[in-house]
């Protein structure tokens, strides 16, 4: 069974069942104060399995499903990469260690910039997608990426450069209202990650773009 679709299928049931439940959504969501004084700790990983209305819901997953199942079996350019060089039981293992290590580590920046900010929440699974999409990205950097809508397209490692760019410079100016240090910061994870398990690999695949 994919482990990519049984994560979609996880989070979309939580996530209609949190958009019905308010007070079931202000439980799950991150909040540094939270987390690091009441040791709410859970609330790290929870966020990501809610999310703030249906567009932010299918969007998430509708990327999660694009990138995912490509990481997690190795369809894709290079088909060989498939479970990060693992398989079975303990590529399945590091597929979601991906997942739920991009979740917990894109709360890191919000729990030093933020941590006394008791009116800071946060929720969506973008920063555990991001690792997955960046994953993709060190596994597959000559594969053509685009942003949903536009037919523009762009090789994998250029589309995730200005990508990081663009999340860096709108987490400093913090006027969107989204979280865009999370997606930074699990996109960071899903690229050490990736390389820590691959890096013989990616230095080659890399290596022949430059």
């Amino acid at each position: 069974m994919s482990v990519t679709i049984v994560i979609l299928a996880i989070t979309i049931i939580v996530s209609i069942q949190a958009m019905e439940n308010s007070d079931m959504k202000y439980k799950m969501m991150f909040n540094p104060v939270y987390c690091a004084d009441d040791k709410q700790w859970y609330r790290v990983l929870s966020h990501a399995l809610i999310h703030a209305d249906w567009m932010h819901l299918i969007f998430n997953m509708y990327v999660l499903w694009m990138f995912g199942q490509a990481v997690e079996t190795g369809t894709g350019v290079n088909e060989h990469l498939g479970y990060y060089g693992l398989h079975g039981v303990k590529g399945y293992f590091f597929y979601v260690l991906l997942y739920v290590g991009g979740a917990a580590f894109a709360t890191l920046p919000s729990l030093t910039r933020r941590r006394h900010d008791k009116t800071y929440f946060s929720l969506g699974a973008s920063g555990a997608v991001s690792a997955v999409v960046f994953s993709f990205i060190l596994l597959n950097p000559s594969a053509k990426m685009g942003l949903l809508f536009l037919p523009i397209m762009a090789p994998a490692y250029i589309f995730g450069i200005l990508y990081l760019l663009a999340e860096y410079f709108l987490s400093k100016q913090n006027r969107t209202g989204i979280a865009h240090d999370a997606h930074f910061a699990g996109a960071i994870y899903g690229i050490i990650f990736t390389f820590a398990l691959n890096a013989e690999k990616v230095i080659d695949l890399w290596r022949n773009i430059f």
